[in-house]
């Protein structure tokens, strides 16, 4: 790492400077906004997680189906959120607490110590204008002079060498020309003092004053950027130190998962039954009057009668009248009525 500072490398850059500047508060700004959403996500996250719970909660948890090994993994699930919800408002309480309000405080800070300090800088610039101006003025001043004494002096020559001059034309010359001497060393004491004056102030202004206060300057950026470092850690921190308990209550639900059992779930809905017997089998039921005994009797002898009567209205015919066909079949008859 580089020991020259801003003071010997910018001390011509001073725009540049201030640029730079400007841009890291510019950050630092957008680095609280940015946590402020945050913030706002943490705790919306939360309430969503809670309103999830609320919206999926089981209305029959208390029923006989809350033993079931599904329903109470279920149920373990909906309580982990609710740990979980509280963990990022913990987050959002911590960010608020010790990241929003430090980078608040920095970018008060910073900004007004750089306004101070471009203050500073803008007083240093205009004394610096007003040592070259006074500068100028004594040496413009002292050139005048100079030029009107070398008028005089040479005024006075030629009336000295003028025959016809007379000597009070000669004096008052001689005076004006001493007049002229004076003003000149007067102005030039001046211009000396002045150039003397300016240089060592221009020395302790480029080599003590300007550069202390760009060193000022870098300083304070400096400080803020360390801020920022050590506030985005704090917001890590704040993030790591929930994450065991977020990784507790995953587990938890693990846990329960691997707690379900169908084969339990079943054992527990047959240990429910109402052990009723099966229905019994149905019994024919006889309905209307039973017929009378000798129903099948008489009409077996009707139906002979009837038979008999037949055989002997063809007998009483003959057999001659029937066709040869016909009175075979009736033989045929004759004989299996005789045989039955």
């Amino acid at each position: 790492m580089t020991d020259l500072n801003w003071g010997e490398t910018l001390w011509d850059q001073w725009d540049r400077v201030q640029e730079h500047t400007e841009h890291g508060l510019d950050f630092t700004k957008k680095c609280q906004d940015f946590v402020r959403d945050r913030i706002k996500v943490e705790i919306e996250y939360a309430k969503n997680l809670r309103g999830l719970k609320k919206r999926y909660k089981l209305k029959n948890a208390e029923d006989d189906t809350a033993n079931f090994s599904t329903i109470k993994a279920y149920n373990v699930f909906l309580g982990q959120l609710e740990l979980i919800a509280r963990d990022h408002e913990l987050v959002a309480e911590g960010l608020q607490e010790k990241v929003a309000e430090r980078l608040k405080s920095i970018h008060k800070e910073t900004t007004n110590n750089r306004k101070n300090l471009c203050n500073t800088a803008n007083q240093l610039q205009h004394e610096y204008k007003e040592w070259q101006v006074h500068l100028e003025r004594n040496q413009q001043k002292y050139e005048k002079a100079a030029k009107e004494a070398e008028a005089a002096s040479q005024a006075f020559a030629r009336v000295n060498e003028d025959m016809n001059a007379t000597k009070a034309q000669v004096e008052k010359s001689r005076s004006q020309m001493n007049y002229r001497q004076d003003l000149m060393e007067k102005s030039k004491g001046d211009y000396i003092i002045s150039v003397e004056t300016t240089n060592n102030n221009q020395h302790e202004y480029y080599h003590q004053r300007w550069p202390g206060l760009i060193n000022q300057m870098q300083r304070c950026e400096e400080n803020r950027i360390e801020e920022i470092k050590s506030i985005l850690m704090e917001h890590c921190k704040i993030n790591s130190s929930v994450l065991p308990h977020i990784t507790t209550c995953i587990d938890t639900m693990m846990e329960s998962c691997e707690k379900i059992s169908p084969a339990e779930d079943s054992e527990l809905l047959m240990e429910e039954r109402s052990n009723q017997p099966y229905p019994p089998d149905h019994t024919f039921i006889e309905y209307g009057s039973k017929a009378p005994s000798n129903f099948g009797a008489h009409n077996n002898s009707t139906r002979k009668a009837k038979r008999d009567r037949k055989k002997t209205k063809v007998n009483k015919e003959g057999l001659e009248n029937l066709p040869p066909e016909k009175r075979k079949k009736y033989r045929l008859r004759l004989c299996v009525d005789t045989t039955a």
